[in-house]
């Protein structure tokens, strides 16, 4: 699948700096799943 092979790393670095951090984004992961942790520790 092509999208697999394009990563972060190889966007041009305009591209990159117009993406979001991750910081609020996991945050709101953790948020939306807080027991997510347990079920992906079994």
């Amino acid at each position: 699948m092509a999208v697999a092979a394009y990563t972060y790393d190889k966007l041009p670095p305009a591209e990159q700096e117009a993406l979001p951090n991750e910081g609020p984004i996991v945050a709101v992961l953790e948020w939306a799943e807080p027991d997510s942790e347990l079920i992906q520790s079994d």
